[in-house]
């Protein structure tokens, strides 16, 4: 199920680019955006950034960020989110990380996904966590569903 289409024509209607730094979702988000007819007019960029090498070294996050709050966290979510739309020079950007499973990391449970919100026009970034249940798939599914209906939420007051 693809749940990119409502967010698509709201960007669409709003006239506002989006960008997109995923970890755990592994591109799930950019996939299901650019399934979705006209997605070229919305969609900027997607970063899939599994490691904390690349979310360092090609977004930016600062790495005492990471060592601070640790990978799995609101703080790394919101700095992908900023660091992709500042990349891409969008209205909007996406950052999502954590656990999607099937094992634990550490102290942080499967099904365990934090993402930020972040707006150009206030400079704003909205973050939320969420406890997933499933396997891999559905985790990372229910992450995409979560994530673009808090957005399609936001666009629409």
């Amino acid at each position: 199920m693809n749940n990119a289409a409502p967010l698509v024509k709201l960007l669409r209607a709003k006239k506002l680019k989006i960008s997109l730094a995923e970890s755990c979702t592994g591109g799930l988000l950019a996939k299901q955006i650019t399934d979705v007819e006209h997605a070229s007019e919305v969609f900027e960029c997607g970063f899939v950034t599994y490691s904390d090498r690349i979310k360092q070294d090609v977004l930016g996050v600062d790495p005492r960020i990471i060592a601070r709050h640790t990978v799995y966290s609101a703080q790394v979510a919101a700095a992908m989110a900023e660091k992709c739309a500042q990349i891409a020079g969008a209205d909007i950007g996406i950052g999502v990380t954590g656990v999607a499973g099937p094992g634990d990391e550490g102290q942080v449970k499967a099904g365990s996904v934090w993402y930020g919100l972040y707006t150009a026009r206030d400079g704003r970034t909205v973050t939320r966590a969420l406890a997933l249940q499933g396997d891999r798939i559905q985790v990372r599914q229910r992450a995409a569903e979560e994530i673009f209906g808090h957005l399609c939420e936001l666009l629409s007051r």
